[in-house]
């Protein structure tokens, strides 16, 4: 095996040896310590393998024993060299290329954030911007322990934080908090207050005095749950206060008055045959553009991100804005269609809704066709939690105490 991989690496020749006296040549061969490999006969021919090296060295041994030297076959990385000495640009070009990629491959070009809810993509790529990771660093300058902490303590309603690099891929996922009720910044004495406007349906308190019912109607700003605890003696008579942070489970049922107008007559746009109207090339932060902008005509673009596999994405993007020319006619809507067009507005707003509240409990949306338009209109009737955090003024408080 090892003197295979040395005439790969250094090359070989395989020749025929025919002539005279070729049993003397092998014997002239071996004296000069010349090593032949895999000797064979073959007809009146012996086949054998030899080095580069050692074929230089035979020529006065052949004239020796008379014999003819033919090449058969010739291997290795000197004849491959060779055989792509006259095609050096195109042996280059896969070199920088190959180059190219590996340099890339120690970038992050891509960053991925999946599991957030209340905190958008925007702000999260801010706080990255502000620990100097974006897409361009080196990918051994990211510390994903180190990444994964500051964004806990950039974002205190993460519950859990990863950050993995994948190929040149930064990969963030979260998970956030759930709450009831706005979050706590600072521990301290406060009441709950109402947030919305609703009937009590349920109070369950942890902490405070309750000071609602089931069945009261409440507005915005009224006391729910007092953090003041009067302390009183056998006489039922108040001796003094005391103050904690209220904490308590409010469910609220509330009513979210719903309206949606659509007019028969309206303008519709009539599109014709699109067409590319400018090239945007971008490579990392630097962006080319070919063509112009059309500004008679809506522009759509299409973006194509260029990658070797789903991990290694390069740094190179694509978009093509295309110009679609349209028309402008005027149109009725059938009572079927503006009908079908209402309840696609409303089952938006229902599915935003969804996941605001806690629960629908009842839909009283109906939709009225008239001569010239069509209206939805109704009452949606939902139940969610209310409670805000308002904290207690310090004189209130050192008043009651030095009272005590």
């Amino acid at each position: 095996m090892k003197k295979r991989y040395r005439l790969g690496r250094y090359g070989q020749v395989v020749c025929g040896i025919s002539g005279e006296e070729p049993m003397r040549f092998l014997n002239l061969c071996r004296d000069r310590k010349i090593s032949l490999y895999g000797v064979i006969k073959k007809d009146e021919e012996y086949i054998c393998a030899m080095s580069v090296r050692d074929f230089f060295q035979i020529r006065h041994l052949r004239r020796m024993a008379g014999v003819h030297i033919r090449v058969i076959r010739r291997s290795g990385i000197p004849f491959l060299l060779q055989k792509t000495e006259k095609r050096s640009a195109f042996v280059l070009g896969i070199l920088l290329f190959g180059a190219i990629l590996w340099i890339c491959y120690g970038f992050i070009w891509d960053i991925r954030i999946t599991g957030n809810g209340e905190i958008t993509d925007e702000s999260i790529l801010r706080c990255l911007k502000m620990m100097q990771i974006s897409c361009g660093i080196p990918k051994k300058a990211v510390n994903t322990h180190e990444v994964a902490a500051d964004l806990r303590n950039a974002f205190p309603s993460f519950s859990w934080v990863s950050v993995e690099k994948i190929g040149t891929i930064l990969k963030i996922q979260v998970k956030e908090a759930r709450k009831n009720v706005e979050t706590k910044e600072t521990e301290g004495e406060g009441s709950l207050y109402a947030d919305r406007e609703g009937r009590v349906v349920s109070a369950v308190t942890r902490s405070g005095i309750c000071m609602v019912e089931q069945g009261d109607y409440v507005y915005p700003g009224d006391l729910l749950v007092s953090g003041e605890v009067p302390i009183m003696d056998d006489g039922g008579n108040v001796i003094r206060y005391e103050y904690c942070e209220a904490d308590a489970d409010i469910l609220l049922e509330t009513a979210y008055v719903y309206y949606d107008r659509l007019n028969y007559l309206h303008t519709r746009r009539i599109y014709a045959q699109r067409t590319p109207c400018r090239i945007q090339l971008g490579l990392g932060e630097c962006q080319l553009y070919v063509g112009l902008d059309s500004f008679k005509s809506e522009v759509r673009a299409r973006t194509v991100r260029f990658r070797l596999s789903e991990a290694f994405i390069l740094p190179v993007t694509l978009t093509i804005y295309e110009s679609v020319p349209y028309t402008e006619i005027q149109a009725m809507y059938s009572q079927e269609e503006a009908s079908g067009r209402l309840q696609e507005h409303f089952s938006e707003f229902f599915v935003q809704l969804r996941k605001k509240v806690m629960r629908i409990t009842e839909n009283d949306v109906k939709i009225k066709l008239n001569k010239d338009y069509a209206v939805a209109w109704g009452i949606v009737y939902t139940q969610e939690h209310t409670g805000v955090l308002g904290y207690l003024e310090n004189s209130v408080a050192e008043t009651e105490r030095n009272d005590s």
